[in-house]
């Protein structure tokens, strides 16, 4: 047998192996789901062909607890619900579409409204104001952070959340902000206090689910849109 044929049969037996091993950690079971949107059938397969950046080094576990997290959270990510972020050697990120968050919130019968702004200082006096909206002049202000209060029917005490700018600005390997917290660094922030208000709000149906501006170490090219 020639070095080539031999080289071809343990490539083979390799494969053979590798798909054995795939095979035994459920790797193509399919899992029906029911979705806000409707029932899906979903498998690791799936997502690591279809849902992931094929550049991405994602491990079985990462597939198997995104899975989990769509089946329990009952998100579609085939219309964008959810998406599995990973990059280099870095831990994964599950990250849930703020559109879904914000639409179970308003759906629950308990919901009884929001209210959210940033925080800002005055560059002469040191004066910190929080204000509703996400406007502040740059020339005279520094944008510090941004807050957001939820309110529930069912809970005297609304749920109020104050998070810092500095804690969550995103940037890129050079150590520079990349492009979203560049150009709409007060639109981004807000995003986060409103999402965290919400999540620590209503904990029985938004457990796990983190929006696109609160995963830190991200890269540019691979985040999804902001909303």
């Amino acid at each position: 047998m020639s070095n080539t044929q031999q080289q071809m049969q343990n490539n083979l037996a390799e494969m053979q192996q590798k798909h054995q091993a795939s095979l035994q950690e459920g790797y193509y079971q399919i899992h029906k789901i029911e979705t806000d949107s409707g029932p899906i059938e979903l498998s690791m397969a799936q997502i690591r062909d279809y849902l992931v950046d094929p550049s991405a080094n994602v491990t079985p576990q990462e597939l198997m607890m995104f899975l989990k997290l769509c089946q329990h959270q009952k998100l579609n990510p085939f219309i964008k619900d959810a998406y599995l972020i990973k990059f280099g050697n870095q831990p994964a990120s599950m990250v849930v579409s703020k559109d879904v968050a914000f639409k179970r919130a308003f759906s629950n019968p308990n919901y009884d409204g929001m209210e959210s702004g940033v925080v800002v200082m005055n560059k002469e006096t040191g004066t910190l104001e929080q204000r509703e909206g996400t406007l502040y002049i740059k020339s005279r202000e520094e944008l510090v952070g941004a807050w957001a209060t939820v309110y529930r029917k069912d809970i005297p005490r609304p749920t109020k959340v104050v998070v810092n700018f500095d804690e969550f600005v995103q940037k890129k390997k050079d150590g520079t902000v990349n492009a979203n917290w560049t150009n709409r660094p007060a639109v981004m922030i807000h995003k986060v206090a409103e999402s965290t208000a919400i999540r620590k709000a209503f904990p029985e149906t938004h457990q796990g689910m983190y929006d696109e501006s609160e995963v830190m170490d991200q890269p540019q090219e691979q985040a999804p849109k902001s909303q």
